[in-house]
């Protein structure tokens, strides 16, 4: 885990908001990047972590939670994903073990009434 002066790197880190910038600062050439600032990677990770969950709650308030979340796809293997999600959401979120599979069983079932 990272200690406190990390997490307060990684508030700063959060400032950029949007993973795409995020990631470009990460590996920036001539030495800017910030792992040779010395961030340690650890609070780089936990911030793109929370750049993730900001993202996804903006997509999530344009249209609004009337019933339970269900959080689905190949992200939802991601434990610490999934609990800044919950954390910031203030609600459970649905996991299913195949939660990964749905977008190909989806497809499946389309193309099956097609």
């Amino acid at each position: 885990m990272c200690r406190r002066d990390e997490h307060d790197r990684a508030g700063f880190l959060l400032k950029l908001c949007q993973p795409k910038i995020f990631l470009d600062w990460i590996h920036k050439p001539n030495n800017t990047s910030l792992i040779t600032r010395g961030v340690k990677r650890e609070a780089i990770a936990t911030a793109l972590h929370y750049s993730v969950v900001n993202r996804i709650i903006t997509l999530i308030m344009r249209i609004g939670i009337k019933e339970d979340v269900v959080f689905a796809g190949g992200c939802t293997r991601n434990a610490f994903l999934t609990r800044i999600l919950q954390e910031r959401l203030q609600m459970q979120i649905q996991v299913n073990e195949y939660s990964k599979m749905l977008s190909a069983i989806g497809a499946a079932l389309y193309a099956a009434d097609q």
